[in-house]
């Protein structure tokens, strides 16, 4: 009985917080719009999970230079009001949040705007929804790596790699569509040198 309650509990609080921020609750045409995109993804990159790990924009984190331009270039475009996201299709760890915690607060003291942080593409359905059909003041980075290893999706013709790289170019191409703020960031096949080089960068 507890557990019904509370379903019902935060169904009514979505549904609110909905209404108060100005999006509907009930329906997610701009997540749909990301996983169409996603869907033409996949049938434009190759069936390896390194490739298609970017669009032609995206900045690459061993070229110093392009990633001090590209940072300078992103933190101009935050406005008093606006909010700056984290969009990380990065594998999940320990080491991994926290550099990029050090980011988020980096960035924090740089814009004097909230932030949030999200790994793709699990926030695709809770936030990515604010991001591109909520207000127009969201400001985004979003961060991919190249991993070496990858596996096949069983049954398919494609890896697991194809497939977030897919969902992060269908979120990219939205958020676009959308008129969004969005710089994209390549870390190359070590993720962790990637994201220090990042937050070098952010500490100048």
């Amino acid at each position: 009985m507890d557990l019904g309650q509370e379903f019902y509990r935060w169904e009514i609080a979505v549904a609110g917080a909905g209404a108060v921020i100005g999006i509907q609750p009930f329906n997610q045409p701009d997540v749909q719009l990301a996983k169409d995109l996603a869907r033409q993804a996949m049938k434009k990159t190759p069936g390896d999970g390194a490739s298609g790990s970017g669009t032609p924009d995206a900045i690459d984190t061993s070229n110093t230079g392009a990633l001090s331009d590209g940072i300078h270039r992103f933190l101009s475009s935050v406005k008093p009001g606006d909010y700056v996201g984290i969009d990380a299709y990065l594998a999940p760890s320990e080491r991994t949040t926290a550099a990029l915690e050090r980011i988020r607060t980096l960035l924090w003291h740089r814009t004097k705007c909230a932030t949030m942080l999200g790994y793709g593409p699990r926030f695709l359905h809770s936030t990515g929804q604010l991001h591109k059909g909520g207000a127009n003041n969201g400001v985004f980075l979003q961060i991919l790596d190249a991993p070496a290893a990858d596996l096949s999706v069983p049954e398919t013709d494609y890896t697991f790699g194809k497939l977030i790289r897919a969902q992060a170019q269908g979120d990219y191409a939205a958020l676009k569509q959308r008129g969004r703020r969005v710089t994209q960031i390549q870390l190359g096949r070590d993720a962790s040198v990637g994201l220090a080089r990042l937050e070098e960068v952010l500490r100048v």
